[in-house]
């Protein structure tokens, strides 16, 4: 079973007995160039090393010179969390969080053009650096306890379950898949996006798009796209220190064009403010001309598929006279793209060799005059399995408040209920559906037994912060709290299974081992019910039964079924991906 890192993160305070805040003039000490350095092998050392122990981290962040200084540190980390309960192994001293947030600070600043800082000192000075930012997180964490209390909540699972969403989902996006894997995900999204664009007649804006990089289709921009992409996720040695090249791509030309109109070192105007702002603008760092930093290769494929959005957005809103949905993108790719064509060809594929009864929420409205219809029906004899897709995203703002109850505002207005607009969102929007067919008035499937079927409720995210371990658990208390609101679902609640989430990237990456085996998507489901389910287990012989033991029972309950398909499957790279790639290699 997939885990999830609930260490400790080493603090400043409980380390020297006293907090040092966070002094962002602190930066100027080094040039972003050897800021640049660091922090991209911190990135790697964090993504790279598991189970990575202060000790560990203390051994190759400090010299032999600093031995005595090391040896020190590690003392008082041992002196600090023991009495806590906390041993080093419990406790972590590098976080992707501190990472991105620290590089996100040292692109917003002023900067200098020389390192003042040498020797050994530099490196304690570093240390204490990165600890105190530390801290902040700590901070955050802090206030999570502060906010919510154990004893408001019937069962301990409960407030685990809210103190884990609050907590992890602050990074969790940018440490939900591996650069390979995002590699696949988004490069197939880019291949759909555009084929979106060329069926729904967006022929001018596609044209736009590709005139400054001198190719003649979208299908020649990909090629051009993935070499970049593939840099990124190749780890050449254990140095974390990747470069990027242009004067060595098959076309400096072309590849030169493209790095310039990818913006990689600005900022973009976001529709919705992500977290790490200047981090995400900036994942490559130019430190000489024609050659990049990679600082992250999560960071930077995530980068190089969303500049097409954010060039397709730019166009789009400069030429709104071509297309009245031009001036309102953003509501197109989310709504027309995300909700509708990438979901409908996703699910397409997926069931594409099976005999179920399958229709789309399209064909649903059309064929039969429905307005309350689920973006996605199919039924395996008295099995239904009923899709919700959402393409909402979850705001930077409150995946960093640290906040449970403005977390918890905010997913509930974007898939429960909107209080602003009035409106039912995906949670009771499947709720109705039920209702609906539970009452045997579903015309798209007047031969469905209204008596006898079963409910496969899933929830189809664009948002990958719905993967944050413990989400699902939330959402389905919700989902079942509002079918116990209804006699019918109350009465028949047998028939309903639990609410399901599946991201859109994980359904990409398993699309088509889902086609090659009919089965294989609802075997898996069964399996996570399996998995997550609270059972009643005793510690095997040797194991003690102590409140370790327990939160580890409950955390089992927290794992989002993206993570269990990773423990249960291997990925098979969907076939328009080999394709691309077989082209390149000719």
């Amino acid at each position: 079973m997939a885990k999830f890192n609930s260490k400790l993160v080493v603090k400043y305070s409980t380390v020297f007995g006293f907090t040092k805040k966070f002094d962002e003039t602190e930066l100027q000490v080094i040039d972003k160039s050897t800021w640049a350095k660091i922090l991209a092998r911190l990135n790697h050392l964090a993504r790279n090393r598991k189970n990575y122990t202060p000790d560990q981290v203390l051994k190759e962040w400090f010299s032999s010179e600093n031995a005595e200084y090391s040896k020190a540190v590690y003392e008082k980390i041992k002196i600090g969390y023991g009495p806590l309960g906390f041993g080093p192994n419990d406790l972590t001293l590098i976080s992707i969080w501190s990472n991105l947030s620290l590089y996100d600070k040292v692109l917003k600043s002023k900067g200098n053009d020389s390192t003042s800082l040498k020797g050994n000192t530099s490196e304690k000075n570093l240390f204490e650096i990165y600890l105190a930012l530390n801290e902040e997180f700590a901070e955050g964490s802090n206030k999570i306890a502060d906010e919510l209390n154990i004893k408001d909540y019937t069962y301990p699972i409960d407030y685990l379950a809210r103190t884990t969403i609050t907590t992890l989902i602050t990074y969790n996006d940018l440490a939900h898949l591996s650069p390979v894997e995002l590699l696949i995900s988004h490069f197939i999204k880019a291949y759909y996006c555009f084929m979106f664009l060329e069926e729904g007649k967006h022929n001018d804006l596609v044209a736009l798009f590709l005139k400054p990089y001198g190719v003649t289709s979208w299908q020649e921009y990909l090629k051009h796209l993935l070499p970049i992409m593939n840099a990124a996720v190749i780890q050449k040695d254990d140095s974390g220190l990747y470069y990027f090249n242009i004067e060595n791509s098959a076309d400096p030309a072309k590849t030169k064009i493209l790095f310039e109109h990818l913006a990689l070192n600005q900022e973009e105007s976001y529709p919705i403010k992500p977290d790490f702002l200047h981090a995400r603008a900036s994942p490559l760092f130019k430190t000489e001309e024609n050659r990049y930093l990679i600082m992250d290769p999560v960071l930077t494929v995530n980068r190089l598929y969303n500049s097409i959005f954010f060039e397709l957005l730019r166009i789009a809103e400069a030429n709104s006279d071509l297309n009245p949905k031009y001036a309102s993108f953003f509501s197109l790719y989310t709504f027309d793209f995300i909700e509708k064509f990438l979901s409908y060809s996703l699910l397409n594929k997926v069931y594409n060799k099976t005999q179920c009864y399958k229709l789309s929420g399209q064909e649903i409205k059309k064929k039969f005059s429905v307005e309350s219809e689920p973006d996605y029906y199919v039924r395996k004899g008295n099995k239904v399995f009923l899709f919700e897709v959402k393409g909402s995203v979850v705001t930077g703002i409150a995946k960093q408040s640290f906040s449970y109850l403005k977390i918890e505002k905010e997913l509930q207005s974007k898939y429960l209920f909107d209080e602003k607009d009035k409106q039912n969102k995906a949670i009771r929007q499947l709720v109705e559906r039920i209702i609906t067919l539970f009452e045997g008035k579903a015309k798209y499937d007047e031969t469905a037994n209204a008596r006898t079927i079963r409910i496969f409720p899933i929830l189809l995210v664009s948002e990958i912060a719905l993967t944050t371990p413990a989400t699902n658990f939330l959402l389905n208390q919700w989902f079942k709290a509002d079918v116990d609101k209804n006699d019918l679902l109350r009465y028949n609640k047998h028939r309903i299974c639990d609410l399901v989430i599946i991201d859109l990237d994980t359904l990409i990456l398993y699309s088509q081992v889902f086609e090659e085996n009919n089965n294989l998507l609802e075997t898996m489901i069964l399996k996570y019910y399996a998995a997550v389910a609270q059972k009643k287990i005793r510690p095997a012989k040797g194991i003690e039964f102590n409140e370790q033991f327990i939160t580890m029972q409950m955390q089992k309950s927290f794992i989002p079924f993206s993570d269990f398909l990773r423990d249960e499957l291997k990925i098979k790279a969907p076939d328009i991906f080999i394709e691309f790639g077989k082209d390149l290699l000719k």
